[in-house]
């Protein structure tokens, strides 16, 4: 079994279904800005710093694809909504007619989860096609289209450290880029 420090590691259904593992819920929208305004103006959500992210990610059919976007989290946490611009054609798509996009999850051994989860039929369906680099991130997509995204606990994911499980190594205060 994986180990984190002197601790074996487990599984997201060894862990049970615990809200806590869900950190966020996402939504791919057409303008980030706006959708911030609506749901500040309504529901009184405050805002991180917008962010971009740049880079490649593999589909479930294994094609490559190039995604640029920009994204913003609620706060505070510990479940905050992200949301980020939609880029059609790509595992950053919104879902026609319905922008709710993934739920994000904490995964101890994203590689070993990876295969665990496509064994139930819960194909990769967005990660860095580079596996000599660390994986923070992949999305998963079940038998009834629903996503989720495994975000792995051992990499630093500066802008969200307060989100991150207490016992983690990168829990704390969070980066504030301008």
């Amino acid at each position: 079994m994986p180990q984190r420090g002197n601790q074996p590691t487990q599984n997201l259904a060894e862990r049970g279904s615990s809200m806590a593992q869900i950190f966020h819920i996402a939504f791919a929208v057409p303008r980030l800005e706006e959708t911030m305004k609506e749901l500040s103006d309504a529901m009184g959500v405050q805002w991180r710093n917008i962010y971009g992210f740049a880079g490649k990610m593999r589909d479930e059919h294994g094609v490559v694809h190039e995604v640029d976007t920009r994204l913003t989290f609620s706060t505070p946490g510990p479940t905050v909504i992200e949301l980020f611009e939609e880029n059609p054609g790509t595992p950053l798509a919104a879902t026609p007619g319905n922008p709710f996009h993934h739920v994000g999850v904490w995964a101890e051994d994203f590689w070993s989860e990876e295969a665990r989860l496509d064994t139930l039929g819960w194909p990769c369906c967005g990660v860095s096609p580079d596996r000599s680099k660390p994986t923070r991130a992949g999305f998963f997509r079940g038998p009834s289209n629903i996503t989720f995204e495994l975000c792995t606990l051992n990499t630093d994911r500066p802008l969200l450290r307060d989100l991150y499980p207490p016992d983690s190594p990168f829990f704390g205060v969070p980066e504030d880029r301008h």
